[in-house]
């Protein structure tokens, strides 16, 4: 029953971000006009709060959430919950961060970067204490990679993943990943 409640709520939660526009009315953009979210103003304000908040991030914001529905389903519930609930929000939100990192096209239609209001404040800060040693493009690849580094580990470890095993299948992962990228290069 979880499973199935946790995964409703995904999708309604899903279609409301997939529907989600900037000209809809929400808490901080009122307007007379009925909003054009396929779940009425519920849908359009919940989805302009997340948009605002994490940006593009709110994708890791929903995905983790669907693997516990996927693990509901098969009856084994979240792993380790009071370390996968805290990991799930941090991911979310330096995933935010690393998305901030990139610059945002000339369509993106919100006033902050591709990771929201709140990955633009963690990428900023990083790149404050950052300056005390490295400048410009270089300050900004490096807190793009701390922050890419973090999401991956805050990403096994909110799926369930014990600190052992997310040790060893992040080295995995990793030898995989330049694996790969040799193979194309």
């Amino acid at each position: 029953l979880v499973g199935v409640l946790t995964f409703a709520v995904l999708i309604a939660l899903g279609v409301a971000l997939a529907t989600w526009s900037v000209d809809d009315p929400s808490f901080n953009h009122a307007l007379d006009r009925a909003p054009k979210n396929w779940l009425g103003y519920p849908g359009a304000a919940v989805a302009d709060e997340l948009m605002q908040f994490l940006g593009l991030g709110v994708l890791l914001f929903v995905a983790i959430p669907m693997t516990w529905a996927v693990r509901f389903f098969g009856h084994h519930g979240i792993a380790r919950p009071l370390r996968s609930l805290p990991a799930w929000l941090a991911c979310s939100v330096t995933f935010s961060a690393s998305l901030s990192a990139l610059p945002a096209p000339s369509a993106w239609s919100l006033a902050s970067g591709l990771g929201g209001n709140a990955g633009d404040v963690l990428h900023n800060l990083l790149l404050m204490i950052l300056s005390l040693g490295l400048k410009g493009l270089l300050a900004k690849i490096v807190a793009g990679g701390a922050m890419v580094a973090a999401t991956g580990y805050l990403a096994l470890r909110a799926t369930g993943w014990g600190r052992k095993d997310t040790v060893q299948n992040a080295g995995r992962i990793a030898l995989l990943t330049h694996a790969a990228t040799a193979a194309v290069l």
